[in-house]
């Protein structure tokens, strides 16, 4: 039993170092996951700033002008992007301006063209598109101006070639819109 008595305290020695270098380590990751907590808790609340940030931006349009442009105006625009897209020079066949309307309770007002194209190649068409949305008008009036489709139907025509080259033509009823921005207490601007 003697000989039993000089290990306990060297063993007692041995768990009592363990336990406080266990506390000392529990200490240190303790402090180091409080730490990454609150960098968390930053970025958070950064996240959550940003986000704000771009629901704000994308409720603005990014596109808008201040004045109506002309019926000459438009057509000529359209007209343009239709001989840009290589459009053979009866598939224009009708562009007519609406009136601009009111988007909701808002400061913004909607001018949409219905435009209607015959014997058109999807290829022509998203140049066409493309040319609309990508140019902007020069500058004046109407500057700045970019086209968006609202709204585009494709109906397959009965002849669906071109010239017998066998490339399929579509029929292309679409809305193309701008935005205006038209405060409702302003004067009104032509």
């Amino acid at each position: 039993m003697n000989a039993a008595n000089p290990q306990r305290p060297w063993l007692f020695a041995v768990i009592a170092a363990t336990m406080i270098v266990l506390s000392v380590f529990a200490v240190l990751e303790l402090r180091s996951a409080r730490a990454a907590a609150l960098a968390a808790i930053r970025s958070h609340a950064e996240c959550e700033e940003l986000a704000g940030e771009i629901a704000k931006l994308g409720a603005k349009p990014s596109h808008v002008t201040l004045q109506t442009q002309s019926s000459t105006d438009v057509a000529g625009r359209i007209e343009a992007a239709a001989q840009f897209a290589q459009l053979p020079m009866n598939s224009l066949v009708r562009i007519d301006p609406q009136p601009a309307r009111r988007l909701g309770d808002s400061v913004y007002k909607e001018q949409a063209t219905h435009v209607e194209l015959r014997e058109v190649t999807l290829k022509q068409l998203i140049e066409f598109l493309h040319h609309l949305h990508g140019s902007k008008a020069p500058p004046g009036p109407g500057g700045g101006t970019s086209f968006r489709a609202k709204s585009l139907y494709l109906t397959a025509p009965a002849q669906t070639t071109i010239a017998g080259a066998g490339t399929e033509t579509w029929r292309v009823e679409l809305t193309l819109t701008y935005l205006i921005f038209a405060p409702k207490n302003a004067p009104a601007r032509k």
